[in-house]
Order: C-alpha cells, then sequence, then structure tokens
C-alpha cells in the first residue's frame, strides 16, 4: 500500500521540478529567491533530487518487507541468515542501478547538484558493500563468481565505472568542485575489484576447508599476493596504454600494498615452499613491470 503513495510523491516532485526549470526563472517570488540566494541550489534541481529520493526509499522499503515476509515462520538459522543476506546485496544492486540512471540524466541534463548527489549515492553503497553486505554475507553452498554477492558486486563495480568514464568524458564542462570526481570513482572502482577478487578466493579455501577439514592458509595466501600482484600491473599497463597518469599511479599505490604484504606477513606466515614461490612469483612480475616501464 505505500508503494503506490511514495511513486505518486516522486511523480508530483518530477512535475514540480519541471515546471519551475520550464517556467520558474520569470515567475520566482521573494522566498523563491532567497532559497535559491542560499542554498545554491536551482528549486527544480532540488525538487528533482528529492524525487529520485523517494523511488530509492520506495524500492529499498520493498526489498526490506519481502525478505522480512518470507522469514517469517522460518525457524532454521542458516535461512535467516541467507534471507537477509539477499536483502542487503538486492538493496545494493537496486542503490547502484539508481545510480547509474540519475549519472546519466545528470549529464544529460547538466545539473551539478545532480551529478554530487549520485556520486553520494554511490560511495554510500559501495561503503555498505565493503563494511556491511559482506560480512553479513552467506550462502550455504558457496560456489566461486556464481553466488549472490560476486553478482551484486559487478553491478556495483560497473556503475562506479560508469560513472568515472562519464567523469572523465566531461570533465572540461563539469564544475571546479567535482574536478576530483573521476579519481575518486577510479579508486573506489579499483578498491572494490581488490575486495572482490580477494572475498571470493578468501572464501574459495574456507569453503574447503570447512567441506575437507584442511588448512589451506598457505594457499590461500599466496594466490591472494599473486591475484593482488596480476591486478597491480595490469592497472598500470591500462595507465601506459592509455595513457593516464592517475591510473598508474593507483597501480603503483596497489604494487606498494602487496610488497608490504610480502615482506609484513607472507615472510611469517607461509610455509617454507609457499614463501618461495612467493618471492620467485612476485620477482618475476617486477622484472616485468620494469621492463614495461623502461620499452614505454
Amino acid at each position: 500500500e505505500s508503494f503506490p503513495i511514495f511513486m505518486f510523491g516522486a511523480v508530483s516532485l518530477f512535475v514540480a521540478s519541471f515546471t519551475y526549470k520550464k517556467f520558474g526563472r520569470r515567475e520566482l517570488q521573494g522566498w523563491e529567491l532567497l532559497i535559491v540566494k542560499h542554498s545554491k541550489t536551482p528549486i527544480n534541481a532540488a525538487l528533482g533530487i528529492m524525487g529520485s529520493f523517494l523511488i530509492i526509499y520506495a524500492f529499498t522499503i520493498e526489498i526490506i518487507y519481502y525478505f522480512e515476509e518470507r522469514k517469517i515462520g522460518v525457524i532454521s538459522e542458516g535461512q535467516i541468515d541467507e534471507l537477509t543476506s539477499k536483502s542487503l546485496l538486492a538493496i545494493t544492486v537496486v542503490w547502484s542501478l539508481c545510480f547509474a540512471v540519475s549519472i546519466v540524466i545528470s549529464f544529460l541534463m547538466q545539473s551539478k547538484q545532480l551529478r554530487i548527489a549520485s556520486v553520494i549515492l554511490i560511495l554510500v553503497a559501495a561503503v555498505k558493500f565493503l563494511f556491511i553486505d559482506t560480512p553479513e554475507f552467506y550462502q550455504p553452498d558457496f560456489t566461486p563468481i556464481i553466488n549472490n554477492s560476486f553478482g551484486a558486486s559487478l553491478v556495483l563495480t560497473m556503475s562506479v565505472a560508469l560513472g568515472g568514464y562519464l567523469y572523465w568524458k566531461n570533465i572540461g564542462v563539469v564544475d571546479p568542485i567535482e574536478r576530483n570526481m573521476p579519481v575518486i570513482l577510479l579508486i573506489t572502482v579499483n578498491i572494490l575489484s581488490v575486495f572482490i577478487v580477494s572475498a571470493e578466493v578468501i572464501r574459495f579455501f574456507d569453503y574447503r576447508d570447512m567441506q575437507a577439514n584442511v588448512n589451506s592458509d598457505s594457499a590461500k595466501s599466496l594466490v591472494l599476493t599473486i591475484l593482488w600482484a596480476l591486478y597491480s600491473i595490469g592497472v598500470i599497463g591500462s595507465g601506459i596504454w592509455k595513457p593516464i597518469k592517475e591510473i598508474r599511479i593507483v597501480g603503483l599505490a596497489l604494487l606498494c600494498l602487496v610488497l608490504f604484504k610480502l615482506f609484513a606477513f607472507d615472510i611469517h606466515e607461509l610455509e617454507r615452499g609457499y614463501r618461495v614461490a612467493a618471492f620467485i612469483s612476485l620477482g618475476v612480475l617486477l622484472l616485468a613491470t620494469g621492463l614495461m616501464y623502461q620499452k614505454y
């Protein structure tokens, strides 16, 4: 019953926003001019953002109600945890898709306020995924890549990448306050990508260890180190190919983190064979990166 009311409210705000944009400039009264002056936001932009917020809020509430209703009568704690995990991930997917739509509309309408509100939304979604969705993730029969968390993270990462791409393409027309947005979104994409790959590796080994009753901590740490190094070199390579200095700097920063992990943790925690493999593999990758820098 609440969903149609929220939608009607959102449509009303969008109609008001359109009306202000089309006719409002010559009809603004004193109090309206004061609002625009002190908030530094056109009234039509504020109304449009409010309408977008209502839509996001309505879908979020619908998801929560849907999964809470499915929990009724469920006794198994595992099933309740799985439904909670699905609910959180579904909200992240909805927020990501709303961001993708709103960031495209914001550039078409050339609305700085809507762009900034959209970026705030996707950054909140990213923080939610990292610190809430991931710890709460539960799936009894875990399969790498083919799982709810990976699907949600893929939608989230692609949405952030879309926002970064649009900012790079339109960097000449954005407001000075938004100049750092492409870098912020680029860093967010890389954090999410590394986190997603790492989470899949950790879950795979943990699930296998639980099923086979073995300990694969050394293998897990080695795979993480090599994957992080490969990803860092891939980022550096893409920065050389473009060429974009900021991308190369992000890749080098990630590579420094890999080296820190190797000398601060792997050298003490890995078994001898895995430790040797880690040093040799990373050494070869560093040599390849140095040759790539020397050539290009």
